[in-house]
């Protein structure tokens, strides 16, 4: 059972009723995370006016704040038309033909923006704080690696467009073998949060997925991420040619298997925002027939 072992459930839409003793043990309200030690399961939190009983059946997203969860499915649909918008502004700046170049960067950028706010949802801690003990520091490194690879995509940029001396070129080849060290530990720390997400649904499946993904997708963007800046340097000092065969082979196979990967990983956006959606809909309908049976909060 993954986190709080909960109560028996019960049947009449989430809340516990009938004769109940004061809570014997340190529980966190889900609305706003007062300690209901003390207060009887069938009362309310003090602070918010909550039904304690939500806060006594475990972590699962049913029983969660259906506005939090409702930020988790915002989340998934946001990030996959970030995604699409990124890929499509990829095909658009190769498609010479149609002369979309210049809009397909925008394109792309606005994509990056639109996946960073999701994941930004994503992340939103559980007012409860209820798994932050599971997955709270992966859920900060997320967080910390959106802003490192917004900085890695700008100093990118600026590297091709800026002539740089030597000791320049080393100096941003560093920064962005270390930024992009940082965006392939987030996206590592993304499947960590996922999978142990997946759980509170639960979808054991779908935890399995993110798991996979973690090691096939992070490893595959790993190498094609780091691949970068090493190029970069390499054709700054003359050790290669920009068009080196050798990086140019073992660059597409990295960018396919990121292809084949990335799909999948959209697919598991998708799977889990159906999910969440289904999630929040029992939890909105819990919480309102909860709040429509008046329990005057323990003084």
């Amino acid at each position: 059972m993954y986190g709080v072992d909960p109560l028996p459930l019960p049947t009449d839409g989430g809340i516990i009723t009938g004769d109940s003793a004061p809570i014997d043990r340190d529980v966190v309200c889900r609305k706003c995370g007062y300690n209901l030690r003390g207060l009887l399961a069938e009362g309310r939190c003090p602070e918010c006016g909550t039904s304690a009983g939500f806060s006594l059946q475990g972590d699962f997203l049913r029983y969660c704040d259906p506005d939090w969860v409702e930020k988790l499915r915002w989340g998934t649909q946001l990030f996959m038309l970030g995604v699409l918008a990124i890929i499509g502004g990829a095909v658009a700046s190769n498609a010479f033909l149609l002369r979309a170049g210049g809009a397909g960067v925008f394109i792309v950028i606005g994509g990056r923006i639109l996946t960073t706010v999701a994941l930004w949802f994503l992340t939103q801690p559980d007012p409860s704080g209820l798994g932050e003990d599971q997955y709270g520091t992966a859920r900060k490194i997320i967080r910390v690696s959106l802003i490192a690879g917004i900085i890695q995509q700008a100093l990118s940029r600026l590297s091709w467009v800026v002539t740089l001396d030597p000791t320049s070129s080393l100096l941003v080849g560093i920064a962005l073998f270390v930024l992009g060290f940082m965006d392939v530990i987030g996206l590592f720390a993304q499947f960590s949060y996922l999978k142990k997400l997946a759980l509170r649904i639960p979808e054991q499946q779908l935890s399995a997925r993110a798991n996979f993904l973690m090691y096939a997708l992070g490893i595959s963007y790993g190498l094609i991420t780091i691949l970068g800046p090493f190029r970069m340097l390499f054709f700054r000092f003359g050790i290669i040619r920009y068009r080196s065969t050798g990086f140019e082979c073992f660059g597409g196979i990295g960018a396919l298997a990121v292809f084949i990967f990335g799909i999948s990983y959209l697919l598991l956006m998708n799977r889990l925002g159906r999910s969440f959606k289904e999630q929040s809909q029992i939890a909105r309908a819990s919480w309102a027939s909860a709040d429509s049976i008046h329990v005057a909060p323990p003084k």
